[in-house]
């Protein structure tokens, strides 16, 4: 809203909104999460739409509104929790809708798995080489050979993927 309006107001509500998102980020043995309450059912949902990802982006999108700490805790956040959750396999990496460790994901799609998550982080204002290798892994998942997550081809062909809703693990295994 501060891009379309110009109003100052925007910031102190973001930084009020950022400030409880992050308080609210709980370490826990599956990386920095946070737990969604949703009808007495309490999960970690993972992706854009439903929880992880999706609390994220405002805060990449205000990262120039944010602290030097609460970046740092982003930063630091981000790879621990999507490598903590990530199914590698031969064919690539992707994620399960929730944190749940018993089964591979069978969704492939933007809001649960691999190019949700890879929409969501692959031009985040931080990088490291945990978070670089797992997004070259999920774009062998989407078969893609680039040398970058960050790469304008990656997010083009990432973009048709999210378009056509697929289940590409299913495929892959066709």
């Amino acid at each position: 809203m501060s891009e379309m309006t110009g109003d100052v107001r925007w910031r102190a509500l973001f930084e009020t909104q950022a400030e409880r998102l992050l308080v609210d980020l709980a370490e826990t043995s599956d990386g920095p999460m946070w737990e969604q309450d949703l009808y007495d059912r309490h999960l970690k949902y993972l992706g854009p739409v439903h929880r992880y990802a999706g609390n994220m982006v405002p805060l990449l999108r205000g990262w120039d509104w944010l602290t030097d700490h609460q970046r740092a805790r982003i930063a630091d956040a981000v790879p621990r929790t999507l490598s903590k959750n990530a199914w590698r396999t031969d064919v690539g990496t992707s994620w399960r809708g929730t944190v749940a460790h018993d089964k591979p994901p069978w969704l492939c799609q933007y809001c649960h798995g691999a190019p949700g998550m890879v929409a969501t982080f692959a031009d985040a204002p931080f990088t490291s080489p945990e978070l670089e290798m797992l997004f070259l892994k999920e774009a062998s998942l989407l078969g893609l050979q680039v040398r970058s997550p960050r790469d304008p081809i990656f997010v083009m062909v990432l973009a048709a993927m999210v378009m056509r809703s697929s289940s590409c693990i299913d495929e892959r295994r066709r």
